[in-house]
């Protein structure tokens, strides 16, 4: 099965707006981890599974990797 964070922030009826304010993190970052741009930290996972309203491990398993260390081999 395959997560997606952008879809858990859908379904939770958040905006990045609303989500960033929750937790205290900026739009852009957001948006960063939501395309795989970014891997959060373990702090930022549980941030985004309590705004979500989620368990916390479906965020980590959707963050198991970014884009960039998929380019580089790293996954």
């Amino acid at each position: 099965m395959v997560y997606d964070l952008k879809e858990f922030r859908k379904k939770a009826k958040l905006t990045l707006s609303e989500t960033a304010n929750l937790t205290n993190l900026s739009v852009r970052y957001i948006s960063m981890i939501e395309n795989k741009e970014r891997n959060p930290s373990d702090k930022v996972k549980l941030k985004l599974a309590e705004a979500y309203k989620i368990p916390a491990s479906k965020i980590f398993l959707a963050c198991v990797s970014t884009e960039s260390s998929k380019q580089k081999g790293e996954e």
